[in-house]
């Protein structure tokens, strides 16, 4: 019964821990806001037209943070997120005035869509396979792979920001659903889909559990290679979304682009309570967490400040993230140690 008892305790203190966690940055994210709100000139960034922004902006970045929360749930991490992106933008866009020269715009658009998504899951697994079958340290791994593939979109596009996009893709991606840009509601799917994957299936469980103890995933049957592959795959699944929305946003496929978006990724996941260490993370979290970047950089902008403030900004609200994380864990684990050594006539049978 102590032994019951006590996982079941455990259990209690993360979830609430996990809820308070979320709360605090529901309401660090309103605070901000509200700050915004009030330091910036009226009807800049309290209307509707920056909210339109703001939340096609979140969009793409909360899709990013969807990949990054997986990939550091199960104790990995991915640094080429931006570069992949640039050049899957890049060969995409190249793709897609190819056909168009000799097929139709919408049969066009389909294949160059279905190319995006190939491309980042092909780049995903590469990630993986460095990782798992090479043994390269994660952050090594995608280190490589981010000045590959940056220097590969240089080539393919001679150093130029590539143009063309058809329109027939801009007034699909910039389609209004109820005054909200139409990818603010792709985004919203993809966060529940994901919550839903990693809380109720054996996917989720085997990317929990990898995260958390390797050896122990290995011991209990779990194809800890396999996961490992496949959370890459899937980092490379959302950015290759990503790249079909910032195509038909902006119209070009932009060399310079994108630079930070492993750094907010990363820092939208982790400050949405994600675990740098492994083993826990809320993908709701990390997609509340993904806005804090957002609004830094929306406000800036409006402030008229350099945007090199709000690398500074999310760098520090990173690194109090972090820290926040490591007190949490040694506050489990002094929680856990005290409940391993309480006596048996001491622990209470939870009630119900």
């Amino acid at each position: 019964m102590k032994a019951g008892t006590a996982s079941f305790n455990m259990k209690r203190v993360v979830k609430t821990l996990a809820t308070l966690h979320t709360f605090w940055v529901l309401l660090i994210l309103l605070l901000l806001c509200i700050g915004f709100s009030i330091i910036t000139p009226p009807g800049t960034f309290l209307s509707t037209i920056n909210f339109k922004s703001l939340a096609a902006d979140s969009s793409q970045l909360i899709i990013l943070t969807i990949g990054a929360a997986y990939l550091l749930i199960s104790a990995g991490i991915d640094l080429s997120t931006g570069s992949v992106l640039v050049l899957d933008t890049v060969l995409t866009v190249k793709l897609i005035l190819w056909l168009t020269s000799f097929a139709p715009v919408g049969l066009a658009l389909a294949l160059g869509a279905l190319f995006a998504v190939l491309l980042g899951i092909a780049i995903g697994i590469v990630n993986g396979l460095l990782v798992t079958k090479l043994r390269i340290p994660s952050f090594i791994a995608t280190l490589g792979t981010m000045g590959a593939t940056l220097g590969f979109a240089r080539l393919a596009s001679k150093g130029t920001n590539v143009p063309g996009v058809p329109r027939e893709l801009m007034r699909f991606i910039n389609t209004e659903v109820l005054g909200l840009p139409i990818i603010a509601f792709m985004a919203l799917f993809l966060v529940i889909l994901a919550s839903v994957v990693l809380k109720y299936t054996r996917f989720g469980l085997h990317t929990v559990a990898t995260g958390s103890n390797i050896e122990s995933a290995r011991r209990a049957g779990i194809k800890v290679e396999f996961t490992q592959i496949s959370v890459y795959a899937l980092m490379g699944l959302m950015v290759g979304v990503v790249a079909m929305i910032d195509l038909g946003r902006f119209g070009v496929a932009s060399i310079a682009a994108h630079t930070t978006d492993n750094l907010q990724a990363i820092a939208g996941a982790v400050i949405g309570g994600t675990s740098l260490f492994g083993g826990r993370g809320s993908i709701l979290g990390a997609a509340i967490g993904a806005f804090i970047p957002s609004v830094l950089r929306n406000g800036f902008i409006i402030l008229g400040l350099q945007p090199f403030w709000q690398e500074v900004a999310v760098a520090f609200v990173l690194l109090a993230a972090v820290y926040f994380d490591q007190w949490r864990r040694a506050q489990m684990q002094k929680i856990e140690s005290q409940m391993s050594s309480t006596p048996a006539n001491e622990v209470t049978a939870p009630s119900g």
